[in-house]
């Protein structure tokens, strides 16, 4: 059985290389502007739903550059797209900017990029405007799971929205700084309407590229190794079907937080906060994404 283990990076190297040897080479682009056509995967997740634990497993088992938290951070460029302080054209440059060594580096060894960090989330729809080849997997924890994940964490408490790159609504007082005056549940609300933030740019990515776009439902991830090989074939990357299915670290979600004491969120208006995270989805997506959010006191 195989083990999913995380090679040392080079230090001038950001990208961690598939090892499931060569499956497939990707041929150059005709285009001179080679980086506007490259294959590249960018997730959509406002985290803490099991990126570098699929990081690892794509290491493991296809043949891809893969990044996870890369340096420079698109933080700060995706929170100003997402408050319409900047254009779609000056995020694509700011990607650029940001991403064009790790393309660089893919093109050169003429492998695909998974770009597995959820703070380009925002910029993903620029991303599938500008280059043809590229596409989107979605990646979207239960909301309730996030939200105490967030508070455990200190999201908007403890950690500045811009700095980190989670999404507030337009013209947020505090959005340069952490916020130490929030109550529990004006925090829990505040990480609602982030998750909701993201997925309703996933909603409305899917419906505008329905067959770039791939839903990657987390529970069934962790859980089952087919259906993560069923659903990273069917997102168009190249794995090796055989690698995944012996792996043996289902189960095991990594980079996790202690849970929030009970005590702690006693004064969340689980209902109101719950109606923030859920708000403008469809069934339909909600349906794919797998959650089926329980409408009561967590």
């Amino acid at each position: 059985m195989l083990s999913i283990a995380r090679d040392k990076v080079g230090m001038f190297d950001p990208v961690e290389w598939g090892r499931a040897g060569v499956l497939h080479e990707i041929a150059g682009p005709a285009e001179v502007e080679w980086w506007n056509h490259w294959p590249t995967w960018q997730v959509i997740s406002p985290g803490r739903s099991g990126t570098r634990w699929l990081a690892d497993v794509l290491v493991a088992a296809s043949a891809s550059g893969v990044v996870h938290a890369t340096r420079p951070t698109l933080a700060s460029v995706g929170f100003m797209l997402d408050q319409q302080m900047i254009n779609a054209d000056e995020a694509w440059g700011a990607y650029l900017s940001s991403r064009l060594v790790v393309l660089q580096r893919c093109y050169e060894k003429r492998k695909a990029l998974i770009d597995l960090d959820c703070k380009n989330s925002p910029l993903a729809g620029a991303l599938l405007a500008r280059n043809r080849n590229s596409r989107c997997v979605v990646m979207l924890r239960s909301p309730t799971d996030f939200i105490r994940s967030g508070l455990a964490r200190g999201y908007f408490r403890s950690k500045s929205p811009f700095e980190w790159g989670h999404l507030t609504s337009v013209g947020y007082d505090s959005m340069f700084v952490s916020n130490t005056s929030l109550s529990v549940n004006q925090q829990a609300l505040m990480i609602a309407f982030f998750w909701n933030r993201t997925a309703q740019l996933a909603q409305e990515l899917k419906l505008t590229y329905p067959e770039r776009v791939h839903i990657i439902r987390v529970n069934d991830m962790f859980s089952s190794p087919d259906y993560l090989a069923d659903a990273l074939g069917g997102a168009g990357i190249t794995i090796s079907r055989e690698s995944v299915l012996e792996l043996n670290d289902f189960y095991k979600p990594k980079n996790g937080t202690k849970a929030t004491p009970s005590s702690a969120t006693s004064e969340i208006a689980w209902t109101e906060v719950l109606q923030c995270a859920m708000d403008g989805l469809d069934s339909d997506f909600v349906e794919r994404i797998g959650l089926v959010e329980r409408n009561k006191n967590q």
